[in-house]
């Protein structure tokens, strides 16, 4: 089913909620009032017994951005992105392309950071996220996107990087909504960090 959203031009506070996610609140506006969440994909609360995970800056820089170049009342979409704003990052990015069929939602890798390939050894680029991760990992992955396409809010989770013999390889990940028309999901920005992976984590060396 295809889901449209329109939002209003948001920032992620520093204080962390303890219902599912972090705090964000409309510019010009007191402190405190709810109007969208940054939401923590359902495995993760189930592994952490709800644990908040610190949301890092990149992650925080990427949401603001995305706001910043947004209509006003809607989704950013992909082509409103300049990729020399972010161009440090980029190698740490995914973008999937939501495509409907027969009224159900398929999820296709349309670009893979070259980092993310590096990490994964091997390229995923243009495969369904069911072919191009392992299959205990498919139903985890599949249902963040699903969930940030019902929802039209990001998701933060953290698990071993899903390919063949690279799940020793910590990370996490963002996963953000765009829509080209602004309310219909047609895209998932998607950014990776690795912890412990031989200095290929941004956030300890991009500030």
């Amino acid at each position: 089913m295809t889901q449209s959203h329109a939002i209003s031009s948001c920032y992620v506070e520093p204080e962390v909620l303890s219902h599912g996610g972090y705090q964000i609140t409309d510019e010009g506006t007191e402190a405190g009032t709810e109007t969208s969440w940054c939401l923590l994909s359902d495995s993760y609360e189930r592994e952490t017994n709800a644990a908040l995970p610190v949301l890092r800056p990149q992650f925080v820089r990427i949401y603001r951005y995305l706001q910043s170049v947004a209509p006003p009342g809607h989704l950013p979409g992909r082509q409103h992105i300049d990729p020399l704003d972010f161009h440090e990052l980029l190698t740490y990015v995914n973008l999937v392309n939501v495509e409907q069929e027969e009224g159900q939602a398929r999820f296709r890798f349309r670009l893979v950071g070259t980092t993310q390939t590096i990490m994964a050894k091997r390229d995923i680029s243009g495969l369904l996220v069911e072919d191009a991760v392992l299959p205990y990992f498919a139903a985890r992955i599949l249902g963040n996107l699903r969930r940030v396409l019902e929802t039209g809010t990001p998701l933060y989770d953290r698990f071993s990087m899903p390919h063949p013999n690279r799940e020793f390889i910590d990370s996490e990940r963002v996963y953000y909504p765009l829509a080209g028309n602004g309310e219909t999901i047609d895209m998932i920005f998607i950014l990776n960090g690795y912890y412990g992976a031989s200095g290929l984590d941004p956030f300890d060396k991009k500030k």
